[in-house]
């Protein structure tokens, strides 16, 4: 059911230049349904100038969308805001991974020989540099997932690759600590035969929107992600499964096609290259179909509002440490058994 503020909100943003269609998908991401926005579309094309008494001041939504309509609207937004996506992604692939392999494929850094003659003479200096050189690759990693995630939580904006890496860059520290406090409880949990992991996973597989839509951090986002799938677990984990099914056929005819390509020019370097752009160019669709999921539940959940207790950040955190904790005992038992069976 439209309303005025519907219509106030789409002529404000035709006025700022932006296109229909943009509208149409920033409306249909927070839960609008489309023929709403369709027939609010309609009401001002046939009344301009006209107001309409409000209504209603939230959408309508009470189930979550089909995956294949998610796939449909992500690929939308995808084409829509592809120089902006493409350019996050591809601009350091284009000024530092690409000329970093050109020069070890031609021999102007060679990785081997270098790598062996560290080894044998200072292997504490190897060491600093490998984990100099793993640092740097978080960084530069989290720059981009956190810059995309950014440009496509604000898609509606039209904002710039260049607006879109400073925003990142001040939000990187909170983002890499997020996601390491993620990963530090999904790889804890999984240590009791995986299942648990799997399905915190899922609880915080809308962290990341969570913490760039609502400024939350750290565990606080952690929850409330949690908070958001509560109810509908089984759907989200159908959207995970279904995206998995989809990327997993695009690999397949994208790999067949390589094959084929690769027979004729026989390079590795160019492959690899490839593959490298390839990856880059599907990341933001995939990462705007997360996107849309986060909108329908936060749309379904009336902007839940859930501030998580200090028990419950404790408890998490203890599920990931007494993890470890477990795969620790098991290394102990084994080196103990082995070392029993030596000696007899």
């Amino acid at each position: 059911m439209i309303n005025q503020q519907l219509i106030d909100y789409i002529k404000q943003q035709l006025q700022q230049g932006v296109t229909k269609e943009q509208i149409k998908n920033s409306l249909l991401a927070i839960g609008w349904q489309v023929q709403d926005v369709d027939e609010a579309f309609m009401f001002i094309q046939n009344n301009p100038g006209q107001s309409l008494s409000t209504i209603s001041l939230t959408p309508t939504l009470t189930k979550l969308p089909s995956s294949l309509a998610i796939i449909k609207q992500a690929l939308s937004i995808y084409k829509q805001r592809f120089t902006t996506f493409a350019g996050i992604t591809l601009l350091p692939v284009v000024f530092i991974i690409v000329p970093f392999f050109i020069f070890a494929d031609l021999r102007f850094l060679d990785i081997d020989s270098l790598f062996n003659q560290l080894i044998q003479q200072n292997i504490i200096f190897l060491i600093i540099l490998l984990v100099v050189f793993f640092i740097v690759l978080i960084v530069i990693f989290g720059l981009i997932n956190v810059s995309l995630m950014y440009a496509i939580v604000n898609n509606q904006k039209n904002i710039s690759v260049i607006e879109s890496y400073r925003q990142g860059w001040y939000k990187l520290l909170s983002f890499l600590w997020l996601n390491l406090l993620a990963i530090f409880i999904i790889i804890g949990s999984s240590f009791f035969f995986v299942i648990p992991g799997m399905i915190i996973g899922i609880w915080f597989s809308l962290a990341n929107f969570v913490f760039l839509d609502e400024n939350l951090r750290g565990m606080n986002a952690l929850l409330k992600s949690r908070e958001y799938v509560r109810g509908y677990f089984f759907k989200v984990f159908w959207y995970g499964l279904f995206l998995s099914i989809l990327l997993s056929l695009i690999s397949y005819i994208y790999n067949l096609i390589n094959l084929i390509f690769m027979l004729f020019l026989n390079s590795k370097l160019i492959s690899l290259i490839i593959n490298v752009i390839f990856v880059s160019l599907l990341t933001p669709f995939v990462v705007t179909y997360i996107f849309l999921i986060y909108g329908y539940l936060k749309v379904l959940k009336n902007d839940l509002e859930f501030t998580p207790t200090f028990q419950q950040k404790a408890l998490f955190i203890s599920i990931g440490v007494i993890g470890y904790l477990f795969l620790l005992y098991f290394i102990y038992k084994y080196i103990v058994l082995s070392f029993k069976i030596q000696i007899l």
